[in-house]
């Protein structure tokens, strides 16, 4: 039986981020609506990841994406 890949939050930040700058997913979405862009066995530990660190699935993807610095303030 294959292991399944752990992700970190730092990992799951980094997709979530990539996903946000292409345009894929906006920061205004829920965090649940990143199921669709992970497959299920992926999905799930990323989800068990996001719980083990207080992300609800109803929370938005900005509130996961964090702080972001800004060149031009």
């Amino acid at each position: 039986m294959p292991l399944l890949r752990q992700h970190s939050i730092v990992d799951i930040q980094a997709e979530v981020r990539g996903l946000v700058d292409r345009g894929f997913l906006g920061r205004k979405n829920r965090i649940y609506e990143l199921c669709k862009h992970f497959k299920p066995a992926a999905w799930e530990d990323m989800e068990r990841t996001l719980e083990e660190h207080g992300y609800l699935l109803r929370d938005c993807v900005g509130d996961l994406m964090g702080k972001e610095a800004w060149l031009s303030d």
